[in-house]
């Protein structure tokens, strides 16, 4: 025994230490070797998706894998991408090989795959997404392995390579990467595997902005995609005409279909859509969301779709539950749980308060009834938080808190997947630290948030950092009950619509008030006192691009206070519309006056153009989801006449 530790000690240290791997060093740099087969040719090879061939797919995805890091390698460190060579691996190579994904054909990988496949067969957890960076040394050369379970999972290697170098894609437009300066980039060792812990990471349709029949920007929507799969979020809404570069970033389509009551009036139609979505290169999702709500005819379509049409592809038909389904009897959505995906759309949600805070009267029978639901079934679970939903449109987020704690919980409580409904792909402006908060906790819910939060601003706004923190740290103070009445507000004034009784103020939902700091400044009301720190902060941002500042960073900031601008107008008009709603009958002239204001509001609204969310030119008054209410709203309480 003591003979073979002896033997297995001196095989230890007489083995090859792992040496650092220089990327780029003086006036030597890496080649990127990546088997193109049946291609040798990169961009041949990238394009060859768009042939619709499943067995290209994977080629295509490599292919595009090594061009986007030689594109930043040669960023980095400053130099014309053709230095860093691209090659088949069955061409010999001259500088260290970067390899992605196994090169077969590659003399030096094969002397190091072994030690390479140990590596995979010791990873923990492994899942179609993971992936790994590695590095070895043999015969004192080393090299660098981006390896993935799957072809994305090379891709999303690349991807965070670079991040750990310092590259960042915080919006997906090309003035918002972040790309700095090497001189030489040499990498430390490398033995580390990476794995989603959400199987599914991204958005949902928001039926008020996410329009799937009108015309996008082809360029502003293929580089939100780029974002997307850079930053390793892997679904979103389907848009004609973009499948093939879904396909190509691992972004998985979403197909829509409602069932409504009787549910087997559109049965044929869903097995008519399934059919056409069999195709493997897609890889879609079909959500079908229930009309009537009733369990039993959920049930029975459950039943329909798997036993009498055969369709028992778990992968693909997921069942859309909003609350009201949710609110049915325990053990039948448990008896769904176990048989089909479930997504979770509780439309009503505190947002003053983490899902499982015990404090929260709104929150916890939701709560309890999604864990309830999500123990010990077999099935997939998805939360489908309503944080971007739009109704009332365009009002910029900062949900650091919500984030930071909600995530996780669904993350400890084996949610395999979370969706929001929505995202803005133009126009970010304060939505990038949202954004990118997003993907990084969906990723790992375990990220270090605070850490997160220094380097964004440090990063994206320099020598402006510690007063912008405060802006977004104060916005989103001032608007964490803003959710509850973009639900609240239309229902109400359909309800005012409808009846000659004034809806008085104490009829909203009072559950969701502005944090105790803001109410004690003692003004008015919630909107009066959201629309007062808004217009502060924007005198803070008055004061900061008055300081010398790179130009750079003025644009990043000038975004910010083009979307506050529009919040200090919309807000006011919520303000106007729940005055006007709630003044009783006894009291015309009150009424006449607070008609004035609305009047006034609106029009100062219509004059305000920007782009919207989807990149389309509107006006604030359109974006504010309140336009087709002003004019039945002022008719209604027999008011002033629209001014010519």
């Amino acid at each position: 025994m003591r003979i073979f530790l002896l033997f297995c000690c001196l095989l230890v240290a007489c083995s090859e230490p792992e040496l650092p791997v220089p990327l780029i060093q003086h006036d030597e740099q890496c080649t990127i070797v990546v088997d193109l087969d049946p291609f040798t040719d990169v961009y041949k090879a990238a394009q060859a998706y768009k042939q619709n061939d499943p067995e290209l797919l994977p080629v295509s995805v490599r292919a595009l894998a090594a061009l986007e890091l030689q594109q930043y390698l040669a960023q980095l460190g400053g130099m014309n991408p053709t230095l860093i060579p691209i090659i088949d691996d069955q061409f010999p190579h001259e500088s260290l090989p970067v390899f992605i994904g196994p090169a077969p054909e590659n003399v030096f990988f094969k002397k190091i795959q072994k030690r390479w496949e140990k590596r995979w067969k010791d990873s923990d957890a492994v899942m179609n997404q993971s992936f790994r960076l590695d590095s070895f040394t043999r015969d004192s050369l080393s090299c660098l392995v981006i390896s993935g379970e799957s072809h994305i999972g090379e891709l999303y290697g690349v991807y965070e390579l670079l991040y750990q170098l310092g590259v960042r894609w915080l919006s997906p437009a090309k003035y918002d990467e972040i790309i700095p300066d090497h001189s030489q980039i040499i990498i430390n060792p490398l033995n580390n595997f990476y794995t989603p812990f959400f199987e599914l990471r991204g958005f949902t349709r928001d039926e008020f902005t996410w329009d799937q029949t009108s015309k996008v920007d082809a360029d502003g929507f293929k580089g939100f995609l780029r974002w997307m799969a850079r930053n390793r979020l892997n679904t979103l809404p389907y848009q004609s005409g973009f499948e093939q570069e879904m396909a190509l970033l691992g972004i998985r389509p979403q197909y829509y279909a409602t069932l409504p009551s009787p549910w087997r009036n559109s049965a044929p139609k869903i097995t008519t859509l399934f059919d056409t979505l069999n195709v493997p290169h897609y890889d879609p999702l079909v959500f079908v969301r229930q009309q009537d709500h009733r369990m039993p005819s959920i049930v029975q379509f459950v039943d329909w779709l798997q036993s009498e049409q055969g369709i028992m592809d778990t992968e693909r038909i997921v069942l859309v539950l909003t609350d009201s389904a949710m609110a049915q009897k325990q053990k039948d959505l448990s008896s769904l749980a176990n048989r089909i995906p479930l997504i979770l759309e509780p439309m009503w949600r505190c947002l003053d308060h983490a899902l499982c805070d015990p404090v929260c009267d709104v929150n916890q029978p939701l709560c309890a009834e999604l864990f309830r639901l999500n123990a010990g079934n077999s099935n997939t679970i998805i939360m489908c938080e309503p944080f971007y939903h739009t109704r009332l449109g365009q009002l910029p987020l900062v949900l650091t808190e919500r984030l930071a704690v909600d995530i996780p919980i669904y993350a400890e409580n084996g949610l395999s997947g979370v969706l929001y409904p929505n995202v803005r792909y133009h126009n970010w402006g304060m939505q990038i630290w949202l954004n990118l908060l997003y993907g990084h906790l969906l990723w790992q819910p375990n990220t270090n948030v605070v850490s997160l939060f220094e380097q964004f601003f440090n990063t994206y706004y320099g020598s402006a950092a510690e007063p912008m923190k405060n802006v977004f740290l104060e916005y989103e103070k001032a608007t964490a009950n803003m959710m509850a009445w973009r639900y609240e507000l239309p229902l109400q004034i359909e309800r005012a619509l409808a009846t000659r009784v004034p809806i008085r103020l104490e009829h909203f939902d009072t559950h969701l008030n502005l944090s105790s700091d803001i109410n004690a400044s003692g003004i008015g009301t919630d909107w009066e006192k959201t629309f007062q720190v808004i217009y502060e902060l924007q005198y803070a941002l008055t004061d900061i691009l008055a300081q010398e500042i790179p130009e750079e960073i003025k644009e990043r900031i000038k975004r910010v206070e083009i979307q506050l601008a529009y919040a200090q107008v919309v807000i006011q008009l919520y303000d106007n519309v729940i005055q006007l709603i709630s003044i009783d009958e006894n009291e015309p002239e009150m009424r006449v006056e607070a008609a004035i204001r609305l009047r006034e509001r609106a029009n100062e609204a219509e004059k305000m153009q920007f782009y919207d969310a989807m990149g389309r030119p509107v006006n604030a008054l359109q974006a504010s989801g309140l336009e087709p209410f002003v004019e039945p709203l002022l008719e209604r309480y027999q008011t002033l006449e629209k001014p010519s």
